[in-house]
């Protein structure tokens, strides 16, 4: 059957008008066209593709050679950051600072018309770099995975995954949607918000509490299970004290368990998204690096098992990208922690352990001033790279229902002493709104 005539835009009538391909099929279509094009104007990676725009089926692109990136961006610090599609302005100022002319490439549709603007950048991006700013990134470390044989630390990976997509699932329950990415590095699980914005990094902030929660809770179990099945036989007691004293023993004075404890880190930071390929085009799944990424793995390096530390940070109070030029207001990290609180209140009800929740609170310790005060204890370090790393110590309290609560991270007196300074934090929120009566306090919190 002979086709209909033929558009300027080197398509059919049929297929103008919807006729000949439906809806989903024809901006498939769009896309594989539009990253053919993208491919053969990146020559193989030699090429970055790091912004464009459009007018009527012309898409213009401003490129860098891959090693000339770095000096472009020494000329343009912001050349990175936000959105790809740059207005007819921007991109001028950008060509004529790097002294670059635009590549134009002709498309057999209409960027923006035909396919979405949403869909050309998401495009554009795999094939470049691109900087966000402020984004929540949450980090967990399998302690003791490398001494694990193969099968112990792939079990040890897929039991944490596990505790993940439950996690997920219980804060969909509970009205809080999040889409999640992730990059596994050895012994190492960064997760973050496609999302960008203050509400998708306090839920990923609730989400890793609830991986926390999940993990102790299971350990807890197992450790019941090992009580009960315990006999009164005095020849295995003296084998398991035996056993005992052959165990390694960690820092903290207590046995080490091989890969069944968890630290964990949070930060809110910039990062560089770049897409490695597969096969001979760029996938889809991005590797985050920068700042945030490199302040993370560092409270990962001084973490002992157990421990929650969340970043000294400064965040925008605002959903969606920041846009540049504007003021935003933003919270510091004790803030950022009462916010989420608001979120963990949602939970209620909610079962885990075999119990409902009642509440899930999460607070920055310190030393106790006086009955229900404390200050707030800031920890600081030197990074490889010579660049401080603070962060603070967190404590987490899962109430249950019907059960005696939980608790999550260390005490003041537990944390490993890295070399570095501690100072009071002066932070403009209320202590008392951070504690939670049933946590207890040991000497070790009470100030000299």
């Amino acid at each position: 059957m002979a086709n209909g005539p033929t558009g300027t835009d080197g398509r059919t009538a049929d297929t103008a008008t919807g006729g000949g391909l439906d809806a989903r099929r024809l901006m498939r279509q769009h896309l594989a066209d539009l990253d053919r094009r993208l491919a053969e104007k990146s020559r193989q990676g030699r090429m970055q593709i790091l912004a464009w725009n459009a007018y009527g089926t012309r898409l213009e692109l401003l490129m860098v050679s891959t090693t000339h990136m770095h000096e472009a961006v020494a000329r343009d610090p912001f050349l990175l950051v936000g959105s790809r599609k740059f207005s007819y302005a921007r991109m001028r100022r950008a060509l004529q600072l790097l002294g670059l002319r635009p590549i134009a490439i002709e498309l057999p549709f209409t960027p923006g018309t035909d396919l979405p603007d949403a869909a050309v950048e998401a495009a554009v991006r795999r094939y470049g770099c691109t900087e966000i700013q402020y984004r929540g990134i949450a980090g967990f470390e399998i302690r003791g995975l490398s001494k694990l044989d193969p099968m112990q630390a792939a079990q040890a990976a897929a039991a944490l995954w596990g505790r993940v997509v439950r996690a997920r699932q219980l804060l969909t329950r509970s009205g809080l949607e999040i889409d999640l990415a992730s990059l596994q590095s050895g012994d190492t699980l960064l997760l973050w918000s496609r999302q960008q914005g203050h509400k998708p990094d306090i839920t990923l902030f609730a989400l890793m509490m609830l991986v926390l929660a999940d993990a102790t809770l299971d350990r807890m179990a197992e450790a019941d299970a090992k009580t009960g099945t315990e006999t009164s036989d005095k020849t295995e007691k003296a084998a398991d004290t035996q056993r005992a004293e052959r165990e390694p023993v960690g820092e903290d004075g207590e046995p080490d368990q091989l890969g069944s404890g968890l630290a964990a880190a949070f930060h809110v930071g910039s990062q560089l998204e770049v897409f490695p390929p597969e096969n001979d085009r760029p996938g889809t799944q991005p590797v985050v690096m920068g700042e945030a990424v490199r302040q993370l793995r560092q409270m990962l390096a001084v973490a002992t098992d157990d421990q929650l530390l969340i970043g000294d940070f400064q965040a925008p109070l605002v959903e969606g990208p920041v846009r540049q030029g504007k003021i935003y207001r933003m919270v510091d990290t004790p803030r950022f922690i009462t916010h989420a609180q608001s979120l963990l209140d949602r939970i209620e009800g909610e079962r885990m352990g075999g119990a409902a929740l009642n509440r899930l609170v999460t607070y920055l310790t310190g030393d106790r001033l006086i009955e229900g005060v404390f200050t707030i204890k800031r920890y600081e370090i030197d990074r490889p790279d010579g660049r401080p790393c603070g962060f603070f110590n967190a404590k987490c309290t899962l109430h249950r229902l019907n059960a005696a609560p939980v608790f999550l991270g260390l005490q003041n007196e537990r944390i490993r002493r890295a070399p570095g300074r501690t100072t009071t934090y002066d932070s403009p929120q209320p202590q008392p709104q951070m504690l939670w009566p049933d946590d207890p306090v040991t000497e070790a919190d009470t100030p000299a």
